[in-house]
């Protein structure tokens, strides 16, 4: 359990936001006050309510690299260690870090600002209207990332639950992975 303080200094938003949030998840009853502070009541009711209320978190777009196979893996995992807490790697890329049974197609990444061009440059990308095979979704804030987890040597991918919630949002084969 943590403490409203605790818990808006991690996630970087105000105390007050931080108690309109827990007034509304405990009128939910998704959680419960204890004397040691606020515990996850029904984390599937959550998990569900989220899923289903969950906007993509920033604008996605479609790049193209000539790399492909183990370099271009090589090169992204490079990338976004360079790009540190500004990048992460997310969806389908993710996944096969936490579960490596999902084949992904294309490179997903979720980056700010400063951690997109980092990638772009670091993977010579170029901009790709069609047939796109890295996907870089630009943040409007650093949310996502900054729950993302060391998942080997510095390389970040975003956590379980966001793992999920980008999959869950996908095509059916990204919903059945979820």
């Amino acid at each position: 359990p943590r403490r409203r303080g605790e818990i808006a200094e991690a996630t970087q938003v105000s105390i007050g936001q931080v108690h309109k949030l827990k007034t509304a998840l405990l009128e939910r009853d998704w959680i419960e006050e204890t004397p040691d502070g606020v515990v996850v009541r029904n984390p599937d009711q959550l998990l569900d309510a989220w899923r289903s209320d969950i906007a993509p978190a920033g604008t996605r777009r479609g790049y193209y690299t000539t790399l492909h196979g183990g370099p271009l893996e090589k090169a992204v995992e490079a990338a976004v260690r360079t790009a540190g807490p500004h990048a992460a790697l997310a969806g389908r890329s993710a996944a096969n870090w936490h579960a490596p049974w999902l084949a992904a197609g294309s490179v997903e990444l979720y980056a700010g600002r400063t951690g997109a061009e980092t990638l772009a440059n670091a993977l010579a990308l170029e901009p790709a209207p069609k047939g796109p095979n890295v996907w870089i979704t630009v943040l409007e804030d650093d949310g996502p990332l900054m729950d993302a987890v060391d998942v080997g040597s510095g390389l970040r991918a975003t956590s379980l639950v966001q793992t999920y919630l980008d999959l869950y949002r996908g095509g059916e084969r990204d919903r059945e992975a979820a």
